[in-house]
């Protein structure tokens, strides 16, 4: 080693700026994706770099970044040559949103029931109660967060990568939907949350997959009820 190059181990020029800002996207995707998510980017909003800068204090670059990967997400697009607009959805829309959606978990649970392995079954059990817990203490949007992970790892016992990477959109689309609507009682969400998760993964673990099927449909078909009684409650804008 020459004296250059030792000068330049013990004595660094530019400090490490760790791993907040080199996933600053990350971050930035965060916050818009929970202001979408909670209503506070409403839809229909027009999202301009200059104003989204100014109010998080970062760059335009890690925020056009966090648009795109939105976008990808189906939950922003683009509107004009540089600007973006949160998705509203129309009745249509969000009636087929459930119908892929359900078409994908019923799929993976159909041809998958097999890849239920113990350590699976388990990770599913923690994530379903994480997610209770959160939406137990009144945090809806981690609670959603929690939700969407598990049935991602639904989705997973089919071990398809095309079917994962279909999924992943339309699912992370119908948690924003979720979330928003307050008028449905935390108590009643609470209790269909814990019971309906529990007998998937009783039924998943039991390696049933005609009753975690049955169980599934029932579930989303229950989901898609009542946000869409949520959202007629609050007043959403369908278009």
């Amino acid at each position: 080693m020459t004296v250059a190059q030792e000068r330049t181990l013990v004595h660094p020029v530019v400090a490490p700026v760790g791993d907040r800002f080199r996933y600053l996207d990350h971050y930035v995707y965060d916050a818009l994706l929970e202001a979408i998510v909670q209503g506070r980017l409403a839809p229909g909003t027009r999202l301009v770099l200059d104003d989204l800068a100014d109010q998080l204090k970062v760059s335009r670059t890690p925020i056009r970044d966090a648009l795109r990967r939105l976008a990808s997400e189906g939950l922003v697009h683009r509107s004009g040559r540089r600007g973006f607009t949160v998705v509203s959805l129309s009745r249509e829309e969000l009636a087929e949103l459930y119908e892929v959606r359900l078409m994908c978990e019923l799929f993976a649970v159909e041809y998958g029931i097999a890849n239920a392995t113990a350590s699976l079954v388990d990770k599913m059990a923690m994530t379903a109660d994480q997610g209770f817990r959160e939406l137990r203490k009144g945090n809806s949007f981690a609670a959603s967060l929690k939700d969407r992970e598990f049935h991602q790892l639904v989705v997973s016992l089919g071990q398809n990568r095309k079917l994962t990477s279909l999924f992943e959109p339309l699912n992370i689309h119908i948690q924003t939907l979720r979330v928003r609507p307050a008028q449905e009682k935390l108590s009643n969400r609470r209790q269909h949350y814990q019971t309906e998760h529990a007998a998937i993964i009783e039924a998943i673990r039991a390696h049933d997959g005609a009753a975690a099927s049955t169980l599934m449909a029932e579930h989303v078909r229950d989901i898609q009820r009542r946000v869409h009684r949520s959202l007629k409650d609050c007043d959403y804008s369908f278009q």
